[in-house]
């Protein structure tokens, strides 16, 4: 087993401008003397209605880049330049390849600044990503990266970067380490927008996931018949016109979705996440945590979503997954309450089942 926290900062170019991101980042790691592995890149040109001349153009002026050229599956809508044709994902999420140390290309680090600081406008590229990898951020054997993306990210940030520190000792993953002094030596380059994503990540070896996957089969059938009986609807439409119906009358009406959930969850852990997505949470006896998740589309959709969920170190069960119409406020307090019914059967049926399988989970999973 092996555990990382990951962190993120969305940065804007009047910040670092991209083009220097990554000296920025190769500068960093040199001042505190973090050796990496290797650098993984992936470039996603645009291809319009599947037209290949911006692939034709960018190859006739950056000749170097031709053996990175990965060819796009059928309907794909982009062309991918990469050293790394594995990760089919961007390269901010690609800590499940830990354990996996795979023959990538090499390549002349000068030619990638080199396209970096000048990237053609006229080509539309929808996503650059580049990774340093396998960087022993503890100096205690560990691995670890720090990747940044161009791509779609929230409003007023143009690109994000990402660090994965493992916190744990590859020899004793028992032992949690002090990450404290890296990430203050991060937000100090980053100019403190760097934020824990929530959640630890944690990688097992195939040994590791054959004995879960054993445990997780050994409780799935009653998890199962609780999902199906405590499931409520799923919304459906016989028409475009009914949901319309149903979205006018649902945008039209006052409703609120905080004040039930802080009611019926008194004592539980609230968060709230753009768009509409309010959490309520809650460590259980031998460190499980039992999640609730409700949330709706802004504007005009009428659907009001539940995700119940229990999880621990080595497993995660969805307890319930369903809809109602925001038909009004009574509906709408109902349906919590009755989420709350759920999460406090599933703490009383479940616990225990679950600690005589996966043990306790250590407090700083959930911290």
């Amino acid at each position: 087993m092996r555990v990382y926290q990951v962190y993120r900062a969305y940065i804007h170019k009047s910040q670092i401008p991209f083009k220097d991101l990554l000296c920025f980042v190769y500068d960093f790691l040199q001042e505190c003397s973090l050796p990496y592995r290797e650098i993984l890149f992936n470039f996603n040109l645009y291809l319009h209605q599947g037209d290949t001349t911006p692939v034709e153009v960018f190859l006739k002026k950056y000749p170097y880049w031709r053996d990175y050229s990965v060819t796009p599956a059928e309907g794909e809508s982009y062309h991918r330049f990469t050293n790394a044709p594995e990760i089919i994902d961007d390269l901010t999420t690609a800590i499940g390849l830990r354990g996996h140390v795979l023959d990538h290309k090499s390549f002349n680090i000068g030619e990638l600044q080199n396209l970096l600081s000048k990237i053609p406008r006229t080509l539309n590229f929808n996503h650059v990503a580049v990774r340093f990898d396998g960087i022993d951020w503890m100096q205690s054997g560990g691995d670890g990266s720090i990747a940044f993306l161009r791509s779609l990210w929230p409003s007023g940030a143009n690109f994000v970067v990402v660090a994965e520190i493992e916190i744990t000792d590859p020899n004793n993953p028992c032992l949690v380490l002090d990450d404290s002094y890296l990430v203050s030596a991060l937000n100090n380059r980053f100019f403190g927008l760097l934020k824990a994503v929530d959640g630890r990540q944690i990688t097992f070896s195939d040994e590791e996931k054959k004995r879960i996957d054993v445990l997780k089969r050994k409780i799935e059938p009653a998890i199962i018949d609780f999902r199906e009986q405590t499931r409520i609807m799923q919304v459906t439409y016989d028409s475009f016109d009914e949901c319309l119906a149903a979205s006018m009358d649902a945008a039209s009406t006052k409703f609120t979705v905080k004040k039930p959930l802080r009611a019926f969850f008194k004592g539980w852990e609230y968060k709230y996440e753009q768009p509409c997505v309010f959490f309520m949470r809650k460590i259980i006896e031998h460190g499980f945590r039992i999640e609730v998740l409700v949330y709706f589309k802004p504007g005009f959709t009428a659907e009001l979503t539940r995700d119940i969920s229990i999880s621990g170190l080595q497993f995660h069960f969805r307890l319930a997954n369903d809809q109602i119409l925001r038909s009004s406020q009574e509906a709408i307090d109902a349906f919590i309450a009755d989420c709350r019914r759920i999460a406090d059967e599933a703490e009383q049926k479940f616990t225990e089942p679950l600690y005589q399988l996966f043990g306790d989970t250590p407090v700083w999973f959930f911290t």
